[in-house]
């Protein structure tokens, strides 16, 4: 059975915004139950990543993927949960994987780490696999991040998420050659977005190649993108500060970005 949403979901979680609202603009209209809310719910995320402070429709009137949408903006945001949201009703009405990873990544951002392992342990997608992949990452657990890398390979080993959940593994691991080439790959597949462009920034700082990291930074800054290493990068280009404390900065960042 083909995947209708194959190629915007690899759009979004690669980063490509812009890109993945035009490919929502050519899909069919005669979509499933589950495709068109994973579209929807989609298209919603992709519009808050290009402006998070973008006005949603008021939850008490709006359609299930809206009140998803919505608590990430308050957590992004910082802002207050909003009243009318019943986040336990709203973990009985995610029927649908991409809902429940909606809400486990709501918890992260929370930092209710144990809520989100909770709701992903019941999913079974290729996404959800890549968020348990990522946070137990954050919990410094690479083992079990390994387990979930597992699942994604079994299901399909070349698809986005198992080539970035490999970049990430790698770069933890202090692997910079592997991740640039699952990297590299997915750039040659769907462009340089900026988050792939920043994951390639951590790994080339591992690599001590500083050259490659100065054209990095600007390429990310040409693309009108967020550098999450440009400071530390621009530091170190100009001889201040230990190269080991900017590793780990990259790690670090590179950790808490995704």
């Amino acid at each position: 059975m083909a995947d209708n949403l194959y190629q915007l979901r690899a759009l979004y979680v690669l980063g490509h915004y812009q890109l993945a609202l035009d490919e929502y603009a050519r899909l069919p209209r005669n979509l499933s139950p589950p495709e068109s809310s994973e579209c929807q719910l989609i298209k919603l995320l992709t519009s808050l990543a290009l402006n998070p402070s973008a006005n949603l429709p008021s939850t008490s009137s709006s359609s299930l993927e809206s009140q998803y949408a919505s608590l990430i903006q308050s957590a992004v945001l910082r802002n207050e949960t909003d009243a009318s949201i019943d986040l336990q009703q709203l973990e009985q009405s995610a029927t649908y994987d991409h809902l429940k990873v909606a809400l486990a990544t709501y918890f992260s951002i929370k930092h209710d780490m144990t809520s989100s392992l909770r709701i992903l342990s019941t999913c079974s997608s290729l996404p959800s696999h890549l968020l348990t992949l990522q946070l137990y990452l954050s919990y410094d657990r690479p083992d079990l991040s390994l387990k979930s890398l597992k699942k994604i390979t079994q299901t399909d080993e070349d698809s986005v998420e198992s080539l970035l959940g490999s970049s990430l593994l790698s770069l933890y691991n202090n692997v910079p050659d592997e991740a640039i080439y699952s990297l590299s790959t997915l750039s040659d597949q769907y462009g340089r977005s900026p988050k792939l462009l920043n994951l390639l920034l951590s790994s080339y700082y591992i690599k001590n190649d500083l050259p490659r990291c100065k054209e990095i930074v600007e390429e990310i800054e040409e693309e009108g993108g967020t550098c999450q290493n440009k400071d530390a990068v621009k530091a170190r280009l100009g001889g201040g500060g230990e190269w080991g404390d900017k590793v780990e900065g990259a790690f670090e960042r590179c950790k808490n970005k995704f």
